[in-house]
């Protein structure tokens, strides 16, 4: 059966008499994101933001429960810091009367016989570990009877389909199943993680929602007669991700929005070709890359004016994307205003073919005895990318 995907709208929702309103996210990911050679703080200040925008949008929404499909650390032996993070927003929830729900993600969930950070703040009295659920957890209203329960994660699973329960017929006027696994044709997984099947999904019984956490972009779509809401990750360093806002009246779903997570912050870097020299051209562009840098950052680095076309090798432009995109969300160049020359004489003919530089490259690239000139093909590279740039190989350009 196929998926019919529902139009969606980022807006709040003006909060019906009869209605429970809930937040649900997933993919928090306190502690940080892991970028190669890059400080853990980077990570774990943008997980905080997540975490906050999630919590003030569950309060100034007057949301009656915010549920977390997994994932809210990100590893299941967090650091003190980040649990008092956490207790402070669960306390904040609390005080503003928002009943709080989590299950353990991929990120999170502890191994066989241990304790989750989840079942601690339960025995505080902060949140509701649902992972612990053997039967449905119950929220009464006077409009609406509302039950949750889990599939929680379990990657030793012997079944490559963990949704083998295709009944859920239970006493409540609504009920959602929480759960962190990918859906067949909705998510992409590795080969190693269970997947639920989509004949499973469409074949469930008394289930009105599947909220699964495992991708950090957020959707929703129908599968049978249950909806498929996937929370996404407010963190997500890519700027497409988010979290859900939904309303239930009684036995229905009245409303479904999208909310949008954190932007990946947008930075242009801008290098007078004046300033580089055999010495310096390199150092220089990594210095001024340095101070925009950030593992949620989208970079453009632009450098304008005549180079030297020694100087232009010497910059080893092809080096750097590589170092830059190992430390921040994306990177480009804009050569577009670079002239490259055949020296700093003012006399010079005029500009290098492009083409005839990545032909001298070439013959560097590979010698039969010492294997590829690593350099050299990070310069040809470099001197293609200046190429797509400008639209031609041709001499003069």
């Amino acid at each position: 059966m196929g998926w019919a995907v529902w139009v969606v709208f980022l807006r709040l929702f003006p909060r019906q008499s009869s209605s429970v309103r809930l937040t649900i996210a997933s993919n928090v990911g306190l502690g940080g994101f892991r970028l190669a050679n890059w400080p853990l703080n980077g990570g774990r200040d943008r997980a905080a933001k997540g975490l906050d925008l999630v919590s003030s949008q569950a309060v100034n929404d007057e949301s009656d429960v915010l549920l977390f499909c997994g994932n809210l650390f990100q590893s299941p032996s967090p650091e003190p810091c980040d649990i008092a993070l956490a207790a402070r927003g669960l306390k904040r929830l609390n005080e503003s009367s928002v009943l709080v729900g989590a299950i353990t993600g991929d990120k999170d969930t502890p191994g066989p016989g241990n304790c989750s950070i989840l079942d601690v703040f339960e025995d505080l009295g902060l949140m509701k570990n649902l992972n612990n659920c053997e039967k449905p957890f119950v929220i009464e209203t006077d409009s609406c009877k509302l039950a949750l329960s889990s599939l929680p994660w379990d990657l030793d699973s012997d079944t490559r389909n963990p949704l083998t329960k295709l009944q859920y017929n239970i006493d409540a006027d609504f009920h959602m199943l929480l759960t962190h696994y990918p859906v067949e044709g909705v998510h992409t997984a590795p080969s190693n993680v269970p997947v639920l099947n989509l004949d499973s999904v469409s074949a469930l019984l008394g289930v009105d929602v599947l909220a699964t956490g495992y991708s950090n972009q957020s959707s929703h779509a129908t599968a049978g007669s249950t909806t498929v809401l996937t929370p996404g990750s407010p963190s997500s360093i890519d700027g497409r991700g988010g979290f859900i806002s939904i309303d239930v009246s009684g036995e229905t779903l009245s409303e479904v929005g999208l909310i949008s997570g954190l932007s990946p912050a947008e930075y242009e870097v801008e290098i007078p070709a004046s300033l580089l020299s055999l010495d310096n051209a390199s150092s220089l562009i990594i210095n001024k890359i340095n101070q925009k840098i950030a593992p949620d950052a989208s970079l453009s680095v632009s450098i304008t004016g005549r180079i030297p076309s020694n100087v232009f090798r010497a910059a080893a432009l092809g080096r750097i994307t590589d170092y830059a995109r190992k430390r921040c969300e994306s990177f480009e160049w804009d050569l577009s205003g670079l002239r490259i020359v055949e020296s700093d004489n003012e006399r010079a003919a005029g500009p290098v073919s492009i083409g005839s530089m990545i032909e001298q490259e070439a013959y560097l690239i590979r010698d039969a005895e010492s294997g590829v000139d690593e350099e050299a093909l990070a310069r040809a590279m470099a001197m293609v990318r200046l190429a797509l740039e400008n639209g031609s190989l041709e001499k003069g350009n």
